[in-house]
């Protein structure tokens, strides 16, 4: 919809609130629910830009039923991450204005484009953020906290970027929409990877194998998010952007395999802690 369109929209919703409260001789609450209405339209890029990383947060949050994070805790990771896009951006414009590098009919240039600068450096930021803010906090204490940490991060993240996008840069109401169902739920799916990997790396004793489990929690959201770019991004054929949706689903899906998993181990964990006691 662009400026216009949604600016005479604007428009036509006051005149329509007045009129009505002239017809209704004094009936207030049609008034109200008019003007009601007028802001709502009037901040509905704001409403979109911030409910997608809203709806998730608090879809994540009830997941961790066992022993839930204290809110503090949850507010910092979701700073940290809306702070990372800073660095992610930055080390963007670098590869774009300095390196010239855009998204090209050359595979290989695309390639390059949608997994190193756009995916290993927001999700390098990212990882950089939850490694050392988060992963040394003492309520870190079970494997699926690297998830909710990892969320709450990414959703800081995404809903950052979803102001960049749909607020400075005046993308409006239809690239929010786009993005609510997309570019959102997939920041998400790409924290599980990191934070399930990073989860396990807290509990794991073996430096070696710790150190693997940290390269996992970066190396396999970069992979899953230049998948879903490259597709994006690429030029040879428009009937191949088809696999971002199904690389989205796919990771989407494993997600929530990943999210089980690691509940399934802190209630198996708790229920030996209270045998033991």
């Amino acid at each position: 919809m662009s400026r216009f369109l949604r600016l005479l929209l604007q428009v036509l919703v006051v005149q329509m609130g007045l009129l009505l409260g002239l017809f209704a001789a004094g009936n207030m609450g049609i008034i109200a629910a008019g003007l009601a209405l007028t802001v709502v339209l009037h901040y509905m890029p704001w409403v979109l830009a911030l409910l997608p990383g809203i709806a998730i947060i608090l879809y994540i949050y009830q997941r961790d039923r066992h022993e839930r994070e204290p809110l503090p805790n949850l507010i910092s990771a979701m700073i940290c991450g809306g702070l990372s896009t800073y660095p992610a951006l930055k080390i963007e414009e670098f590869w774009i204005q300095t390196m010239g590098v855009y998204p090209s009919p050359d595979i290989k240039i695309t390639f390059l484009f949608a997994f190193v600068v756009v995916a290993w450096s927001e999700e390098f930021a990212k990882f950089v953020f939850l490694k050392l803010v988060i992963y040394p906090q003492k309520q870190f204490d079970e494997p699926l906290d690297g998830i909710i940490y990892a969320v709450m991060l990414g959703m800081g993240f995404a809903t950052v970027e979803n102001i960049i996008y749909i607020i400075v840069r005046h993308g409006g109401v239809e690239v929010a929409l786009l993005r609510m169902f997309t570019a959102v739920p997939a920041h998400a799916a790409f924290a599980v990877g990191m934070g399930y990997f990073m989860g396990l790396a807290k509990f794991q004793t073996n430096r070696w194998k710790r150190l693997g489990l940290l390269f996992a929690s970066l190396i396999v959201p970069v992979f899953i998010h230049g998948l879903y770019d490259f597709f994006i991004f690429q030029q040879m054929s428009k009937t191949l952007a088809i696999f971002t949706f199904a690389t989205l689903g796919l990771s989407i899906y494993m997600s929530h395999l990943l999210i089980d998993y690691h509940e399934k181990d802190s209630r198996d964990t708790q229920l030996k802690n209270l045998i033991r006691r």
